[in-house]
């Protein structure tokens, strides 16, 4: 939608992205990109949309304070419903690759751990894949 110049519509799928998911707002990089690869470092009427992935988390996170709870409490349940943290990918990495030589392959704390270790390893992943495509790395983001 970006690169037919239909930025407000980009803006609505990058809101839509970041309500379910926080990771939604680095939406945020790649239509950045596409704006500064067609239209130069300028401000313009559409410079606003490239902020509907932080508009989503951000409405999420007022919806929750407007309903008496805390605007950070879905990072919090996560935490306490699910055992899920927010660390740095090396931490991530190190308890992956720590479970995984410690638990038989046919556990659930395998095929979770596997799932942590995926998201570890993506963000290099993803760097490789950028060199690699040049100016065109915003196909895959």
């Amino acid at each position: 939608m970006a690169r037919r110049d239909l930025w407000w519509w980009s803006a609505l799928a990058a809101f839509a992205a970041a309500l379910p998911r926080n990771e939604g707002v680095l939406l945020v990089v790649p239509l950045a990109f596409e704006d500064w690869r067609r239209h130069g470092l300028c401000w313009h009427p559409r410079a606003p949309a490239l902020l509907g992935a932080t508009a989503g988390l951000l409405g999420y996170m007022g919806y929750l304070q407007a309903v008496g709870k805390g605007a950070f409490d879905f990072m919090k349940a996560e935490g306490l419903g699910w055992g899920r943290i927010t660390v740095t990918s090396w931490r991530s990495l190190h308890a992956a690759l720590s479970v995984l030589y410690h638990n038989p392959m046919h556990s659930l704390a395998f095929t979770y751990t596997f799932i942590e270790l995926a998201s570890a390893v993506r963000p290099g992943v993803g760097c490789l894949v950028i060199v690699g495509l040049g100016d065109r790395w915003s196909d895959v983001v």
